[in-house]
């Protein structure tokens, strides 16, 4: 039996929109066809053997999509059994004298692949295969500047850097099949151009996008040069073409920064300011960055900047910033100038809820804590003492030359300075705070009142006296003041003196006003703030009379005497007046 192979042929049914043909496709022949129209592919074999044979279809070597059998007598297939997949999409035609033709209606891109004919004929079995490419044409191209991530419109500007390499792409985005041709074209300007690169547009699918890319390097010389991109297609009755003008220049140079870079720093701002320099001739904008030093991968920008100086706002209180500014062209962007870190001012110490507390008894100014609302206090700032009016910048002095300190500790006051002329600032980051007003505490003190005093008492009475003087000297009234600042205490009741009392019987009560007193019995111990109580004694137990006048407690230490305290306040001059009385009364609860 003789078995006669023939070889494969190609045909390509392309499919637009111009109108709808029936055609045969021949061997080696490309013939052009409207999608949704009809193909034909004829299988030839010119024998008339074909009585009592059979002939069959396949595609993709899978799917027997027609069969013809039990032919009778006479030429035309119309004798034959034909049996069919798809009773809408394919037919046959044909005779003994010319071959069967399968003939594909409404062509849709499913269509696309091999379809084998097979004649099993009295004399021998002839095979022919034929590949049916559905074409679709594309119908658009464009061009991508890679470097700036933009499509780029035809016979528009590219702006190029001198020497630099620019990539652009050229891509065919509309799906066809086979994939279009690309090419570029760029005159003498020198270029590396890759191989193109085809993608199939969905899974299991024939129709693909193309793209190919060209890198540029340009010369001052290649300014007007145009760059183009050319696709070709089988399907197209003239390439697809998009053009670009060349325009080569230098990127700009990096902005100096200026004296005063950075200036007029507050809490959560500050003033940035710089000096441009080389532009190419074009036009120029900046950008300014600026990170958390502790940050660095959290950056913020303002860009397009006219002018050579901007204020960034919205900034953490305390916090160290580092700041760099950039030029701007249509070449791109010069280098980052030399960054700065700069801090912006704490909080003042009035806002993180500090006071600093000036003790005249123990010459010193306590810091400590009145409030937690704005949260703990920043790591790595501290407190010390400046004089009044005082400015806070970068390279301030610490003007009373003190230490800087923590909360709960104290930083000794400077000779010669009233309380009322120092202030208290926060300091950190090379950078202080605005100041904050100190708070007073200190007690003058009177003439004390002794009941019952000794022989002798008189020539004590002048050496008390002079030590008053001493101590009061120098002293403000701001212990009046801070006593204002505390919260009402109960009066004292007297009680019935106990047995063996010495209590005058018209002694009026002792009244208590302003300041808060306790029982303090180690007599070389001060009676100094505690928190924000000024404390001293004020309690009674088994009261007696002092047996001398030097056991009258002075004010400030504790004897294990027992005496109560009258206060007197003058609002306008802040005076205090003080007196001490000796009796039985219930203790401070």
């Amino acid at each position: 039996m003789l078995k006669c192979v023939l070889k494969t042929f190609l045909c390509f049914v392309f499919l637009h929109i111009l109108g709808s043909n029936g055609v045969v496709c021949e061997p080696d022949v490309l013939v052009q066809s409207n999608g949704g129209g009809t193909a034909r592919l004829q299988c030839r074999f010119l024998t008339t053997s074909l009585l009592g044979g059979r002939v069959s279809w396949t595609k993709d070597g899978r799917e027997k999509i027609v069969n013809v059998t039990d032919c009778g007598a006479g030429d035309a297939i119309t004798t034959c059994q034909v049996h069919r997949s798809s009773g809408g999409k394919y037919t046959v035609e044909g005779s003994r004298s010319v071959g069967v033709t399968l003939i594909i209606l409404n062509v849709a891109l499913e269509d696309d692949g091999v379809y084998d004919c097979k004649a099993v004929l009295v004399d021998g079995i002839i095979e022919k295969s034929f590949r049916l490419a559905v074409t679709y044409v594309p119908n658009e191209i464009a061009i991508t500047d890679v470097v700036k991530a933009v499509e780029v419109s035809n016979m528009s500007t590219l702006y190029a850097v001198v020497d630099r390499p620019y990539v652009l792409n050229c891509t065919v985005p509309s799906p066809c099949n086979p994939p279009a041709n690309i090419t570029w074209s760029y005159g003498d300007v020198t270029a590396v151009v890759s191989e193109q690169a085809n993608h199939s547009s969905a899974r299991d699918s024939p129709l693909m996008t193309s793209s190919k890319s060209v890198e540029l390097t340009a010369s001052e010389e290649n300014t007007a040069k145009t760059i183009s991109c050319i696709a070709m297609h089988y399907g197209l009755a003239a390439p697809l073409q998009t053009n670009v003008i060349l325009e080569v220049g230098r990127l700009p140079d990096s902005p100096l920064n200026a004296e005063d870079w950075i200036s007029s720093v507050t809490v959560d701002s500050f003033t940035v300011t710089w000096s441009h320099r080389s532009s190419g001739g074009k036009p120029q904008r900046f950008t300014v960055t600026y990170c958390e030093v502790v940050r660095p991968e959290e950056c913020s920008e303002i860009s397009r900047i006219v002018q050579t100086r901007t204020r960034i706002e919205n900034l953490r209180p305390f916090t160290l910033y580092r700041v760099t500014v950039k030029s701007h062209t249509v070449y791109g962007f010069s280098e980052d100038n030399e960054f700065i870190e700069r801090s912006t001012i704490p909080m003042s110490p009035k806002e993180l809820g500090v006071e600093g507390v000036y003790n005249s008894q123990l010459g010193r100014a306590d810091i400590v804590r009145v409030t937690n609302i704005s949260g703990p206090v920043p790591d790595g700032l501290c407190f010390q003492l400046v004089d009044q009016g005082f400015e806070p910048s970068a390279d301030a002095a610490d003007a009373a030359g003190q230490d800087c300190v923590n909360v709960g500790q104290y930083i000794v006051w400077p000779q010669g300075k009233y309380w009322t002329q120092m202030a208290l600032v926060a300091y950190g980051n090379s950078v202080f705070s605005a100041t904050s007003k100190m708070t007073g505490m200190e007690a003058g003190v009177g003439l004390p009142v002794i009941i019952g005093a000794s022989v002798g008492g008189s020539v004590l009475l002048i050496i008390i006296l002079v030590i008053i003087y001493i101590r009061t000297k120098g002293r403000s009234s701001g212990n009046a003041r801070a006593n204002r600042r505390l919260p009402a205490q109960p009066q004292q009741t007297r009680q019935q003196p106990g047995r063996g009392q010495n209590v005058p019987d018209d002694e009026p009560p002792p009244t208590y006003s302003g300041v808060k007193y306790q029982e303090v019995t180690d007599p070389t111990r001060s009676a100094g703030p505690l928190g924000e109580l000024y404390t001293t004694h004020h309690s009674y137990h088994q009261a007696q009379a002092p047996q001398e006048v030097s056991g009258i407690p002075t004010p400030g230490y504790g004897n294990g005497q027992y005496y109560s305290r009258s206060i007197t306040m003058d609002k306008k001059t802040a005076a205090a007046e003080f007196s001490d009385r000796y009796g039985y009364m219930d203790p401070i609860p």
